[in-house]
């Protein structure tokens, strides 16, 4: 360990006498600084210190025996080498070889290992004195004298070296002179102020480390133990509204469980159901401009199919015209003595595990209705399966290029087929035709005034093909395309302007997506009055166990740490709430889980809910924790000294 013991120093300038019979020792490592008035003789005792003075009398011992190294006030930097050259010259002086590696650890160690190479005069005031500090290192002295080092800089660049001679002190005895009073005590592990020429201890470390580990040591208190011991017994005494208070904090937490993971997995939930839909993945795309708008809020708008190339730059390699001019895709039907609408739709592709009953369409003539439908006209399967369904068509056909047109008059007599295996939820009555197979029906119908125009045979199906003008009504205003995924595809394309996507999926999506939002907001609402009303059900039902049980509060009143006592009731109190409403909580989420999903099974629906949500649970429980914080925390300050004091008078 460094030191510097001064022992019975005589020192004077003529005849004042600046120090007598002087005795003091300063033991590193360690920031040891001195304060003391112009005049007091600081400088001098660094300047005896540093042997640059000789006392009269006296000894000075230094440990170990090596001359301390010193930075005073002026940097002393050679305006003519650069910094390495001058911490470099120290170790000439002191007849020692030094690595350049060292000098550069020790610069940035500094922070200014980017100024090896620059003259004094190229740096600031802070800098250079870094410099001085890094040539007082390199000789590896333990023991550091330092005058006024930081007297001649601004704020900010003392407080830099102050930060920089802290870290020096870890390994490094510094005896600093300075009058930089208020900086000092915050700084210095030892403080002296130098008056009359004697020391005095302003501020000492060791000192104040020991008294905290005497008061450490002496402390009383509860431990966590033997406060959640008192407390399990207090409240055992109370049970009933204890178990109360639990049971309705976990009720309001479970309801929010439930609603969080309700909020998560309903998407997936959703898509699971809209799967099923017969022609999931069949999806119409169009144009959308807006040709008008009035001041009334009124819009006109005007829809256009899209051309090949407008669908190749959106990546759709594959496309089919729309058909539902020639066969509507939404009319009244009249069935089994009821009239209903009924939405009509083509399907690409046809799976056998999509229906609940009968069989895939196999001739053009053919359809699959919906369960919807049935419920619509009160029927069963077993009553139109294999039952005729008249769809009659009339439209005018013309081109907007040719003078000619012609009737297009088709009676389509549909057999039923097939039941698909779509959930009623979310759903439309619909019937599903084999889109290929009405499509080469159409091809076998001529149209003969157009043709004879044109100078060839020309089909309905021809009409595609022999113009490009995509705004012709027999093109619908719009495009089938067959999508994988339309809900990721409707996702992806819905913030492209002028281009629109629909479908049965797309709007039962659209539906799902508003409910949900509506139905969180309500939940929030609800959710968060029910949990501000536990809140204030367990505050009131803590606050009453605080409040009878005062003569606790009263006793710990008596004894050192009562506020330390008092919070380790308060942590007991809430970790005793916490974990039986925990409890309680997730058995209630648990059995409400497998209460809902058991529910959605027996409709043959899919799971609203994950048996165990992770996020569900961490957010639960967080807003348990703190419910049972504040619950048990802020009564304490509810506990009147009054109330305390006359209970202390009543023991008397």
């Amino acid at each position: 360990m460094s030191q510097i013991i001064l022992k019975d120093i005589n020192f004077s300038y003529g005849n004042i006498h600046i120090f007598k019979n002087l005795n003091q020792k300063f033991a590193g490592p360690g920031l040891n600084i001195i304060l003391g008035r112009s005049g007091s003789g600081k400088s001098t005792l660094l300047a005896l210190i540093a042997d640059l003075l000789k006392p009269e009398s006296g000894t000075i011992e230094i440990s170990p025996n090596a001359k301390p190294a010193v930075v005073l006030q002026s940097p002393l930097l050679l305006d003519y080498l650069t910094l390495e050259e001058n911490v470099s010259i120290s170790c000439a002086l002191n007849g020692s070889q030094i690595e350049n590696d060292e000098i550069h650890h020790i610069f940035k160690l500094l922070k200014i290992e980017d100024l090896l190479n620059r003259y004094p005069k190229e740096v600031s005031g802070g800098e250079m004195m870094r410099a001085s500090i890094a040539r007082a290192l390199i000789c590896k002295n333990e023991i550091i004298i330092m005058d006024e080092p930081t007297g001649q800089l601004d704020d900010k660049n003392s407080w830099e070296i102050y930060k920089i001679l802290q870290k020096l002190a870890k390994d490094h005895l510094i005896l600093l002179v300075t009058h930089d009073e208020k900086a000092s005590y915050k700084i210095a592990d030892n403080l002296f102020l130098l008056e009359h020429g004697t020391f005095k201890l302003l501020k000492s470390k060791a000192i104040a480390e020991q008294k905290e580990k005497r008061r450490d040591n002496t402390s009383s208190g509860l431990s966590f133990t033997q406060g959640l011991k008192i407390t399990k017994k207090y409240l055992k005494t109370k049970k009933l509204r204890v178990i109360l208070s639990v049971i309705f904090l976990a009720f309001a937490l479970s309801l929010l469980y439930l609603g969080i993971n309700l909020r998560l997995q309903f998407p997936d939930s959703i898509k699971s159901l809209m799967n099923q839909f017969y022609t999931y993945n069949t999806v119409e795309i169009y144009k959308e401009e807006t040709i008008t708008s009035s001041s009334s809020h009124l819009t006109l708008k005007r829809r256009e199919a899209l051309t090949e190339n407008e669908l190749k730059q959106l990546k759709i390699e594959e496309s089919y015209p729309c058909l539902s001019y020639f066969l509507s895709e939404q009319r009244e039907i009249y069935f089994h003595g009821k009239t209903s609408a009924i939405r009509i739709l083509p399907c690409f592709e046809q799976s056998t595990a999509k229906l609940a009953k009968g069989h895939p369409i196999q001739e053009h003539d053919q359809i699959i209705v919906n369960k919807s439908f049935l419920e619509v006209f009160n029927l069963s399967f077993e009553d139109i399966q294999n039952d005729e369904l008249f769809i009659d068509e009339n439209k005018i056909i013309y081109l907007k290029e040719l003078k000619s047109t012609d009737i297009y008059n088709k009676c389509f007599n549909f057999h039923i087929v097939g039941l698909a295996a779509e959930k009623e939820l979310f759903n439309t009555p619909t019937i599903y035709y084999a889109y290929h197979k009405i499509y080469d029906e159409l091809n076998k119908i001529y149209l003969p005034n157009i043709s004879k125009e044109i100078g060839e045979l020309i089909t309905i199906t021809d009409l595609f093909y022999i113009t490009n003008n995509m705004s012709d009504d027999f093109r619908s205003q719009k495009t089938l395309i067959n999508i994988a995924d339309p809900i990721f595809f409707y996702q992806e394309i819905k913030e492209i302007e002028n281009i629109s996507i629909n479908s049965k999926v797309i709007e039962a999506h659209e539906a799902s997506d508003t409910i949900i939002s509506s139905l969180t907001i309500i939940l929030v609402i609800f959710l968060f009055l029910f949990l501000i009303s536990a809140l204030n059900l367990e505050f009131l039902a803590i606050y009453s166990l605080y409040d009878e049980n005062i003569r606790l509060f009263a006793l710990l009143a008596l004894y050192k740490g009562s506020k330390k006592n008092k919070n380790i009731l308060a942590i007991c109190t809430l970790v005793l709430f916490f974990v039986q409403t925990f409890i309680l909580s997730s058995i209630l989420s648990m059995l409400s889980t497998v209460i809902i999903n058991n529910l959605t099974n027996a409709f043959d629906y899919p799971h609203l809910l994950k048996f165990f949500d992770t996020i569900s649970f961490l957010i639960v429980n967080m807003f348990s924790l703190a419910i049972s914080f504040i619950a048990s925390s802020l009564p304490l300050k509810r506990i009147k000294a009054e109330d305390v004091k006359k209970e202390l008078e009543g023991e008397e």
